[in-house]
């Protein structure tokens, strides 16, 4: 019983195993690390996805892990020594920015060393008047699971 083909590019393609419900087949595709990494690629990278499906990308992906099962590991030192790279890169530029940031403010206001010295010293209690401690707080979620996958 094969399914057509999906036609949306954002969409992934499912198989169930013999007498698997399809509960069952979206929590196995679900907890599959090609198909999660394959839709953080499709949501993070600049690929365009009407000339790509996530199915590909999760082809590919599987193919690369096969790689590394088979002790094939350039694919992984390359990853890894990019990312090295990259991190550094970035880390370095938010240093040397924040730094001079900071550095500029401080020479732009001085008065703000004696602002942090008060409000160091102040309790949360007599903060609050001030606005310097807000009682409201905010939740953001740091994991997401791809839409596409529900049994909706």
């Amino acid at each position: 019983m094969d399914e057509p083909p999906v036609t949306d590019p954002k969409m992934l393609s499912v198989r169930p195993l013999p007498g698997e419900s399809k509960a069952g087949t979206l929590a196995r595709y679900g907890c599959m690390p090609t198909v999660l990494a394959g839709f953080t690629i499709a949501d993070y990278s600049n690929i365009r996805l009407n000339e790509l499906t996530v199915d590909a990308l999760i082809a590919e992906l599987r193919k690369q892990c096969d790689a590394a099962s088979r002790n094939d590991l350039a694919r992984a030192d390359e990853v890894l020594v990019a990312q090295a790279h990259t991190l550094d890169a970035i880390f370095n530029q938010l240093a040397q920015r924040a730094a001079t940031e900071s550095l500029a403010s401080a020479i732009r206001r001085p008065e703000l060393h004696l602002e942090t010295e008060s409000l160091a010293s102040a309790t949360p209690q007599t903060a609050l008047p001030l606005g310097t401690v807000s009682s409201a707080t905010e939740t953001t979620s740091l994991a997401r699971i791809p839409a596409t996958i529900s049994a909706a």
